[in-house]
């Protein structure tokens, strides 16, 4: 309610010695007082959260602490922003609490889906108001409201144990209304504390393309970026070290790194390969891995960590065999336990039976139902929930999420799940989702998932039947593309690509990737060497579209060029309408330099005379075509077929004259009775 939303208002009318008149009074006071709150709230309106569209839109940046002390001060502090044109006067921040606390995850959820009603009370002490007076058109101020947890004219008395609470601000212009809000949980642990399961998932986009003359080349050097101070890898690491947290290792990672370790080379943008200057901080990162992966909370990913759900909707079982051939038992993780994280979680019986062969130890889904924390699936694996959305912030408005309110998000599920005795699994693969739980919170006891596994099993299986992936069209068709480039430049030069095509493939089916636009990236960077050799240029065959064969002994001249910017083997295969009477040999292999025309001979050979209508394709020396090499159409006319045929055709002749003369004397014959039916002939019918 603008304004007088924050405070709670007692009507005190003067009551009159006159029962008739007091009523009245009573009754007209108590209509003018509805008659205002209708007016500025409007029937059902939402106490202390601004309108659907805040002209001032609250950043949180500090809650300290993060969860609720028994004694001491609440900082909340965060920045502001008028996002009209127009200048707003008389700003103030209020702090202020919801009386009510959050019992349990249903109504978490609700506070989350902003269907839960609230009770929210203002801060009365010094701390809990904030004068920023003028905030200019679209401009930017910071605030900062404080309150004592315990103690103080107005504690915010948040003692309810094992609950979550939550805190907010409310910005008012001059008249009092509410311009803007925001709201963030807090965890209330009980001083037995609460216990998280955490998994983080070490793994990055790849970027390897390959070894050429011996190093190894990347795509790019986003790798050396991640495992820097501050880094997103960095950061997960640090995460993995401490005490009861879970980690997979992708082997791809670990290769990876060994490869920058030895020294390597980043393809530029423009197809240049410059060296990489990340090999001592990949070495010293190796050996972080190799440390997390003897603490005995440690598993191993699927190699590159493979989309699963696109590998199965494509029906590409080759791919799920690659990755786990790809991890030899000399590997150093091999002996880690398999665990495999579908994208985004999601499961459904096509997956898992796709997903058999690999037989991994654990699979961590999001399809399980809301209480459950382990099951067993039909075919035996060990499904494993997992909350996905757990550090993904809230509750609105927005903006909420960031890291305090995902902070607040993460804590306040983690205890409420623990207090209803199953403790929430969270899985870790960004830098955002690290900043949340590298976060101090009291109480928090991690359990590993071997523990977590083994007291938590539910007898029955609920597994939700989401609809087929749709098959991922646009990488399976970047895939084709650079496999079809690198095998048609090998086969134009006679030179194998330094490229392991397999092992590419496999790599750009990561689920790593952000978006498939990174993988198809990836494939285009993997292929950008041959696609430079290609140029945009092709190999053309010249011929005159109409050839003339008189003598069987005839060959004719054509010609080809190569447009393309490397050496190529060539032949040129013809393919006639009817060889039977009229063929040509395909042309020995022909070698042309970049940008060179040749002249070759072609001897067509005719088993008849006649017109045929011939087609002449480019190929590799293989015989593999040039998809951008367009066929050439002509026209052979032969005219000498050789002795043997011109026998035939003269007996031919021969018979056909004789056939012709016994037929004009037939016909005749035949019109000189029509002429005479009765008669006979003339006595001179010459005339002489």
């Amino acid at each position: 309610m603008p304004g007088l939303g924050l405070y709670h208002v007692r009507v005190s009318p003067v009551i009159s010695t006159r029962p008739a008149t007091m009523v009245r009074r009573i009754a007209a006071a108590l209509a003018a007082v509805l008659i205002s709150l209708t007016v500025l709230v409007g029937p059902g309106a939402p106490v202390a959260h601004a309108q659907d569209s805040p002209t001032v839109s609250v950043h949180l940046e500090q809650l300290d602490p993060s969860s609720i002390a028994g004694q001491g001060t609440l900082t909340l502090a965060g920045s502001l922003t008028n996002s009209t044109d127009s200048p707003i006067s008389g700003v103030t921040v209020v702090l202020w609490r919801d009386k009510r606390p959050i019992t349990n995850v249903d109504a978490l959820r609700l506070t989350l889906d902003g269907t839960s009603e609230s009770d929210e009370m203002p801060v009365t002490s010094d701390g809990g108001t904030a004068a920023i007076g003028l905030l200019g058109a679209h401009a930017t101020m910071h605030f900062s409201v404080r309150a004592d947890f315990a103690s103080g004219s107005d504690p915010l008395q948040l003692s309810s144990p094992d609950t979550v609470s939550i805190v907010g601000v409310s910005v008012l212009d001059a008249a009092k209304a509410t311009i803007g809000s925001s709201r963030v949980l807090m965890a209330n642990p009980a001083p037995s504390g609460y216990r998280a399961a955490t998994v983080v998932e070490l793994s990055s986009a790849p970027s390897l393309l390959g070894d050429q003359s011996g190093r190894p080349v990347f795509s790019d050097d986003h790798l050396a970026r991640e495992i820097a101070p501050g880094g997103r890898l960095d950061l997960l690491a640090g995460l993995a070290e401490q005490s009861g947290v879970n980690a997979v290792i992708d082997p791809l990672l670990w290769d990876e790194l060994s490869g920058m370790a030895g020294g390597y080379g980043v393809q530029q943008a423009d197809g240049s390969v410059s060296s990489g200057d990340a090999a001592g901080a990949a070495a010293a990162f190796l050996a972080r891995l190799g440390e997390i992966a003897k603490d005995g909370r440690c598993y191993r990913g699927l190699y590159g960590m493979l989309d699963l759900q696109a590998a199965s909707s494509a029906g590409r079982s080759e791919l799920l065999s690659a990755a786990l051939s790809a991890v030899p038992s000399t590997h150093p993780l091999a002996t880690l336990p398999l665990v495999v994280l579908p994208a985004q979680g999601a499961l459904s019986t096509d997956l898992l039976s796709f997903l058999a062969p690999a037989a991994p130890q654990l699979v961590l889904t999001a399809d399980l139902d809301a209480n459950t924390a382990v099951a067993t699936s039909a075919s035996g694996e060990t499904l494993v929930a997992v909350r996905s959305a757990i550090a993904s912030g809230g509750p609105g408005p927005a903006p909420s999420d960031d890291l305090v309110h995902r902070i607040g998000r993460l804590q306040s599920e983690q205890l409420l799940s623990s207090s209803q005795g199953t403790p929430a699994l969270s899985v870790v693969s960004t830098a955002e989702q690290a900043r949340a739980e590298l976060a101090p919170a009291p109480g928090r006891q991690r359990v590993p998932l071997s523990e977590l596994v083994t007291g938590h099993r539910a007898p029955g299986l609920t597994i939700s039947h989401p609809e087929a992936a749709s098959p991922p069209d646009a990488l399976a068709s970047a895939e084709r593309t650079a496999r079809d480039t690198e095998a048609l430049v090998a086969s134009l030069s006679g030179v194998p690509s330094w490229l392991d095509m397999d092992a590419v493939s496999l790599r750009a089916w990561s689920s790593s990737f952000p978006a498939v636009e990174q993988a198809t990236a990836y494939l285009a960077a993997a292929s950008h060497d041959a696609n430079a050799k290609i140029g945009g240029g092709t190999v053309t065959v010249h011929i005159s579209p109409q050839l003339v064969v008189p003598t069987e002994e005839t060959q004719l001249p054509i010609s080809l060029t190569n447009t393309m910017k490397m050496t190529t083997h060539v032949r040129v295969h013809f393919v006639s309408d009817n060889p039977q009477r009229v063929r040509i040999d395909d042309t020995d292999e022909i070698t042309l330099n970049a940008g060179d025309s040749a002249t070759v001979r072609i001897a067509p050979q005719a088993s008849a005379n006649g017109t045929v209508a011939m087609h002449a394709v480019v190929t590799a020396a293989n015989g593999t075509p040039l998809p951008s090499s367009e066929p050439v159409s002509f026209i052979v006319t032969a005219t000498n077929a050789g002795r043997a045929a011109w026998v035939i055709i003269i007996a031919s002749g021969a018979i056909l004259l004789g056939l012709t003369a016994l037929r004009v004397r037939q016909v005749r014959h035949e019109r000189a009775r029509a002429d005479h039916p009765r008669g006979g002939f003339p006595e001179n019918p010459s005339g002489d």
